[in-house]
């Protein structure tokens, strides 16, 4: 210490009075200024983790930006003016030829890095936030000074010259290093049209992968040689000891220089092989050649703990560094208890595979769908044994989901059966919605504001709810279900249920994610084992890469047109091939959720390094860790060789964009022959509106490709000709679109950007561009949109709106035609200065460079919520919104007689038809209220009415009517319908509905899956007729006798298909027979019996009571 205080007091000699550092002249000053660089290193990593997402010193678009070349050379040049100011001023300055070639070296570094690499070297330099430019001129202020002052007192003049001369050489080698791979990063910006043009250079839009010198071992070398460089320095000019090393300044700046750019060269790495994927040298590491693959676990540790931080600037950091460092235990604990939360128990899925392994054989070949469910297995013995392989399609697995999700509109249903069942708390983890219930009109703010007022009973029902039963809440505002479940709980290998239909979206992450109905998330979140019969397997093979205008919405438009509405009933779509490592893990998202419209029972991708990228940048790194390491053992990918039960290949290269509808998503057309198919059906030729967004289509990379449209469109003067809606998936999407930009590209065009909420998509909408005349409908208008489903009136209440879907991009480019015969890849539009202007096509980002920006914190729910029992969840006796059930009436034993048919079905029924959305969406916690929509969309076959239905003596009523009047006289009653009977929503009231207006069984020709299971929950019969023909045998108002129920519940259900035969009396008196099947398992069959899958679970629960 002797050697500090007496250089301590050199210092205090020669700083002059005059100087503007006067402050620093007492010993105390310095020691605190040198004491900061020292203790920077543990400051520094946080600092970049915030201020510098990916490495980088700007915040894209943002106002605070400064021009990157003058803010850099002004940054730097701090650092040697300082120098010199107090170096040249000091009244006892050192001389010597090693201090004068120190000196020397430290301006000839700075020159580099302040004038001639910005002003000369470097064609082009990214804008500089004001914040950091602000700490690096502090930093650099500091750093000068104190060297500066450290010189003038000749700390080199004693050292032993072997020493020297061996800092000289390291200071050398890394400034030549420095100097040549920086001149790497220059030139590839210099030759970037060539880099275009020339795929070995491995483009990626404004980037290319450097190559030569260090870059085949670090993705930032310039980094390595700087720290080389001073630390050449620092030996050169600090004696080797204890005390010299402390009052030694060059030493604490290397030691600075480590802490500040060590998280950036982490970003930098981890921004790289996001950016280039497998196309990225996997041996490359970040910044040290034999550094351990274990800074990502610093990095994102640090980043998830203080997210939810502002950062200040860094003077002000450096005073609340020590009381941040104490909360950082805290945050990073409830961060891993969280991360434990949402990773899937792998070693306990790969252990239960190992068991079905041995029941099913060593040998066989399982698919990925396979491995995940059968993992879920609560019994493999009891699902598995004895089948001789033939599993698929025959028999009922009894399985235990990992999570649950329900968005507002269904979980009020669910929550209030939950809450019959008597249990305490849900057993698994399971979060809540609010997305359904807002909807869009005049922007966001006001939207909002507007539904909270008109549904916040329903909203605090659900909150409170929440809060009794530990569930996560996520309010209104904070975004759609399936895209905050991609965001924060999909997970390669999860298996989870979803109370809404494109639950399938988390496929896009490797999930087995299903849409069911209430009842079925509540045997989940009681523990009751959940039944699925096993699906069989449909393989789509991608070969090659999209052309630049196709896009993963236009895969999965496709591939609808060629399976139809219902050609993947009780299947799931696992797709493989080279060609899915080029989809970005939010494009198979928007593939798998569509799924649901070919009426799959869910969709999925194996592990690939995008859904790696997707999970690290939304805070999510461990998981992706785990995922990585149960891919090792193959557990997250189908076996080599592995047998589908149909197969398709897709060659991606030769995808074209596609458009499908109206009125059905399976009608699909590519691009090329839309205009003519609009003329052939003589379709509207003028779009009338265009929305984009929706859980399908609200991601990053798709809003950064319609904002480069509209980009385009701006520049040539040109604007929408239709209005043009945009809703973001996420507050999160919502927060870093805006951040970055492209709110303002698409407010500037006139674009409306509604809530983060369903919207439009789901019926909310309060159109007005269009409005019926006095006693007349609206007539046929056509919009197109980025949404998944099209059903007639689902958007906008009116039957003759035409919704086409179709790629957000293409929708943007439609808008600016205002026609729906153009085609933005061949046709022109005429500019308001005469001149043609064709769109070039879209450019975009997967992932934001900046990293996302979580916005409104308030709408996170609470990482790991506990039950609070003294929450009171009231349900007032008066409320018209929220009603309390009542349990059905069990079976009594006999066969079903005296049944009437109270309609008869025509076409498509979908749950839309069966149980309307829109307007009626209030009403889905109030069963006697929402019953009034019952079959509503429904066609009479025998007359062609829409909802109206006949009694006996010929009086008409609307179909809710009859079966109301036929409730109030004990006439128990049936439906009967064509194919594909309920396919679309997963909505749980077409079943209660029915049930509870008195309805028995619902006989068709086939049924969407989710529905049939839903009718089977509630205590309903579905039947499907043997010989579809007999569908033209029976009429409305026939009395139908039952044979074979009995028997049914003696034989506990069926496997495969049991039959069921319906004595059907017609009018005249004559009797018709009408086999009939069902596919009622033993469990099922229980439910039945019971009156409800409800009435046995808390039969269950207070027996154990």
């Amino acid at each position: 210490m002797d050697v500090l205080k007496k250089f301590l007091a050199q210092y205090h000699d020669y700083l002059p009075p005059h100087s503007i550092y006067t402050s620093a002249r007492d010993p105390a000053v310095y020691t605190a200024y040198l004491r900061f660089f020292q203790l920077f290193p543990l400051v520094a990593p946080v600092v970049f983790v915030i201020d510098a997402p990916h490495g980088r010193f700007s915040l894209q678009n943002s106002k605070l930006n400064i021009p990157g070349r003058w803010g850099w050379m002004l940054m730097e040049l701090v650092s040697p003016l300082a120098f010199l100011s107090t170096y040249l001023s000091a009244p006892k300055r050192a001389g010597g030829l090693v201090n004068y070639v120190l000196v020397a070296s430290y301006l000839l570094h700075y020159a580099n890095r302040a004038v001639i690499g910005p002003m000369f070297r470097a064609p082009s330099m990214k804008p500089m936030h004001v914040s950091v430019f602000g700490s690096a001129v502090l930093f650099n202020y500091i750093n000068g000074l104190l060297l500066g002052a450290y010189f003038a007192s000749s700390p080199s003049a004693h050292l032993p010259n072997t020493q020297v001369a061996i800092g000289r050489f390291l200071w050398t080698v890394g400034f030549i290093g420095n100097f040549y791979h920086d001149e790497i990063l220059y030139s590839l910006r210099r030759d970037k049209q060539k880099s275009q043009s020339d795929k070995s250079t491995q483009d990626r839009g404004d980037y290319s992968i450097p190559h030569g010198g260090l870059y085949s071992l670090i993705s930032v070398p310039s980094y390595f040689c700087e720290w080389i460089e001073w630390t050449g320095f620092a030996l050169a000019s600090t004696p080797l000891t204890w005390a010299g090393a402390l009052a030694s300044a060059p030493l604490a700046f290397v030691a600075a220089e480590v802490g500040a750019m060590l998280p950036r060269a982490w970003k930098t790495h981890r921004w790289y092989t996001e950016k280039f994927g497998k196309d990225y040298p996997e041996g490359r590491k970040a910044v040290i050649p034999c550094l351990p693959r274990i800074y990502p676990k610093v990095d994102r540790s640090l980043e998830e703990a203080l997210h939810h931080h502002s950062l200040p600037s860094l003077t002000f950091f450096a005073m609340a560094a020590a009381s941040r460092f104490a909360k950082l235990r805290g945050l990073a604990t409830a961060q891993h208890a969280n991360f434990q939360r949402v990773t899937p128990p792998y070693n306990q899925l790969i252990d239960r595979l190992g068991e079905v392994r041995n029941i099913l054989g060593k040998d066989t070949k399982l698919t990925l769908a396979e491995k995940i469910l059968y993992s879920h297995l609560v019994n493999p013995e009891e699902s598995l044994a004895g089948r001789n392989g033939k599993i698929r399609g025959e028999v009922y697995l009894k399985l235990k989901p990992d999570r649950v999700a329900m968005q507002d509109a269904s979980a009020q249903m669910a929550l209030l059966q939950f809450m019959t069942a008597g249990m305490p708390s849900s057993a698994v983890p399971a979060s809540i919605h609010c997305d359904h219930l807002i909807v869009g009109h005049k922007g966001a703010k006001g939207d909002l504001e507007q539904s909270i007022k008109n549904n916040q009973e329903i909203f605090d029902f659900l909150e409170s709810a929440a809060k009794k039963y530990g569930i996560q809440f996520w309010g209104p505002g904070s975004g759609i279900i399936h895209q905050i479940v991609l965001e924060n709980y999909s997970a390669p290998g999860l298996m989870m249920l979803g109370t809404d239909s494109h639950t399938p979206n988390a496929g896009g992450l490797g999930a087995i994610a299903i849409g069911v109905g209430g009842a079925d998330a509540v045997d989940a979140m009681t523990a009751t084992p959940w039944e699925l019969k096993a699906p069989k397997v449909i393989g789509v093979k991608l070969t090659g890469q999209m052309n630049k205008w196709a896009s993963p919405k236009d895969l999965i438009l496709s591939l609808a047109g060629k399976l139809t509405v219902r050609g993947g009933t009780g299947h799931i779509i696992e797709y493989t091939g080279d060609g899915l490592e080029h989809l970005s893990a939010t494009g198979m998202a928007t593939i798998c959720n569509m799924g649901a419209e070919v009426g799959a029972t869910t969709s999925l991708f194996p592990f690939t390094a995008k859904m790696s990228a997707y999970l690290q940048h939304t805070g999510r790194w461990p998981v992706a860790d785990a995922a990585k390491n149960a891919q090792k053992t193959g557990f997250l990918q189908a076996d080599e060789g592995v047998n589908y039960d149909q197969f398709i290949e897709i060659d991606l290269s030769t995808l074209e964009p596609h458009i499908n509808g109206p009125f059905t998503p399976d009608l699909s057309t590519p691009l090329s022959k839309f205009k003519a198919a609009v003329e052939e059906n003589n379709w509207p030729k003028d779009l009338s509106v265009g929305l984009i967004g929706s859980c399908t289509n609200s991601s990053y990379e798709d809003m950064t490709k319609s904002a480069d449209i509209i980009r385009q469109a701006s520049e040539a003067g040109l604007k929408p000709k239709t209005p043009f809606l945009v809703t973001p998936g996420s507050e999160q999407v919502r927060a870093t679109i805006e951040r970055d930009g492209l709110t303002e590209i698409m407010e500037s065009a006139g674009a409306t950007v509604l809530a983060n909420a369903c919207g439009p998509c789901i019926g909310q909408w309060n159109r007005t561009d269009v409005a019926p005349e006095a006693g007349k409908p609206v007539g046929p208008n056509a919009i197109m949109t980025s949404f998944n489903r099209n059903f007639k009136a689902r958007n906008d209440g009116h039957a003759a709106t035409m919704n086409f879907l179709a790629s957000p991009e293409l929708v943007t480019a439609m808008t600016y035609a205002g026609s729906m015969t153009f085609n933005p890849m061949t046709d022109a539009i005429t500019g308001p200065d005469g001149k043609e202007f064709r769109f070039n096509a879209p450019k975009g980002e997967e992932l934001p460079q900046n990293g996302f920006d979580k916005g409104d914190t308030s709408y996170l729910p609470e990482a790991e919520p506990q039950p609070r029992p003294e929450v009171p969840v009231s349900v007032s006796p008066t409320s018209d919104r929220l009603q309390l059930l009542e349990p059905f009436d069990a079976w009594d034993g006999k066969e079903i007689n005296g049944l009437k048919v109270v309609l008869k079905v025509q076409g498509k029924c979908t749950t839309d038809h069966i149980s309307a959305a829109g307007a009626w969406l209030k009403y889905k916690g109030h069963l006697e209220n929402i019953a009034e929509n019952t079959l509503i969309g429904a066609v009479n076959a025998v007359t062609g009415e829409t909802n109206k239905a006949y009694d006996e003596d010929g009086t008409g009523y609307t179909i809710p009517e009859l079966m109301k009047k036929w409730k109030q006289q004990n006439q128990p009653w049936l439906v009967v319908a064509e194919h594909n009977y309920g396919e679309g929503s997963a909505r749980e009231h077409a079943a209660l509905q029915p049930r509870y207006l008195g309805g028995r069984i619902i006989l068709t020709k086939s049924f969407a899956r989710i529905h049939e299971t839903n009718l089977k929950k509630q205590g309903v019969l579905p039947l499907t007729f043997v010989n579809e023909a007999d569908y033209d045998l029976i009429d409305p108002c026939d009395r139908v006798d039952t044979e074979g129920i009995v028997k049914m519940v003696e034989a506990g259900g069926a496997e495969g298909r049991g039959i069921v035969t319906l004595k059907v009396t017609k009018k005249d008196g004559k009797v018709i027979e009408i086999p009939t099947a069902h596919t009622m398992s033993k469990d099922q069959i229980n439910f039945f019996v019971a009156g409800s899958a409800l009435n046995l679970i808390r039969k269950s629960v207070q027996a154990s009571a």
